[in-house]
């Protein structure tokens, strides 16, 4: 099997994580975005791009070149001058949890491992490369969502509900912001299980949460006259926040915040539904916000949020397991 065949396999499985449980009338592979798919034979493609992460080339190729590891350790050479930097082979003692001794002088490989912080910045520079690199590529389609594989293992061990404030560094919400993705698909371990975290539908579920904790806070729900419609205010605040669109639907019932491929609707009683579009197209009666927040919050709200953003914590486990089923072959 060539290299070429191999690395779309691969990509198709990484797609599966996310779209495995799909029905979809074609997915085909393509170069720029790296699958084109579409629900049904008279519907727009839409896009899809794969990236793996990697803490660094080195990394990826002890993943990915066959029994480099073992070759390490039976003291072999590197297969590159940068890996002598990054690995070390030694001994080590396993230890069990009580401290005693259970395997001596063990052959392992050793490595350096950078913080959280540092490959949520990694991250963030991914996302905004692959944007431009895809930029060319919307003239086919609709839109086009983006799947990252984290091949990093060290959110193994986290909490799925801290994921949003460990991750969440403000170049990463830049990055979110900012990209024309209508979804960013970060795939990765957290609590020993494997899933997918939808990174923009993640960020609207935070920036309304600390949205309505800066207005009751300070109280500035005083100040919101009745007849305004306080969802409307959020998506027009969150839209001073990006250079991707945020639009507002109103139904019979209920007005929508939307934001990429999810909208949230916010209950009287503050509870909030999301709604996912599934990649479907956004109704046609979906237009910007109306209200302009400084005029009813003032032009220093934003400096508000900021503060209120530093002193507060918002959590979900709002995450989901990969997909087991593939799709049919386009």
């Amino acid at each position: 099997m060539n290299d070429t065949n191999s690395k779309k396999q691969e990509e198709r499985r990484i797609f599966d994580l996310v779209y495995g449980d799909k029905s979809f009338y074609e997915v085909k592979y393509f170069e720029s975005p790296d699958f084109l798919v579409r629900y049904f034979s008279n519907t727009p493609y839409f896009g899809v791009e794969i990236t793996e992460y990697y803490l660094t080339e080195t990394n990826a190729r002890l993943d990915n070149i066959a029994d480099y590891s073992d070759q390490l350790l039976d003291g072999n050479d590197y297969k590159h001058k940068d890996d002598r930097k990054v690995l070390s082979v030694t001994n080590i003692d396993i230890v069990n949890e009580d401290g005693s001794v259970q395997f001596k002088n063990v052959p392992a490989i050793a490595q350096e491992l950078p913080s959280l912080n540092k490959c949520a910045y990694d991250i963030s520079e991914r996302i905004m490369s692959k944007a431009k690199l895809i930029n060319s590529s919307k003239q086919y389609v609709s839109h086009i969502n983006l799947i990252i594989k984290d091949n990093s293992d060290l959110l193994r061990l986290i909490n799925k509900r801290d994921f949003y404030s460990i991750y969440f560094i403000q170049e990463l919400r830049t990055a979110i912001s900012t990209v024309p993705f209508r979804e960013i698909f970060f795939v990765t371990i957290l609590q020993n299980e494997h899933v997918y975290i939808p990174l923009k539908m993640m960020h609207l579920l935070a920036e309304a949460y600390l949205f309505n904790g800066a207005i009751v806070q300070n109280d500035y729900d005083r100040k919101i006259p009745n007849g305004d419609d306080y969802v409307e205010l959020f998506g027009d605040y969150l839209n001073s926040q990006t250079t991707n669109k945020v639009l507002i639907h109103r139904d019979a019932d209920d007005t929508e915040v939307i934001f990429g491929d999810s909208g949230i609707i916010i209950n009287n009683d503050g509870s909030v539904i999301v709604r996912m579009h599934s990649d479907y197209a956004i109704s046609p009666c979906a237009v910007k916000p109306n209200n302009k927040f400084q005029s009813i919050l003032g032009d220093n709200f934003s400096e508000v949020m900021r503060k209120h953003r530093m002193t507060n914590i918002f959590s979900t486990d709002a995450v989901f397991p990969v997909k087991q089923q593939p799709t049919q072959p386009g």
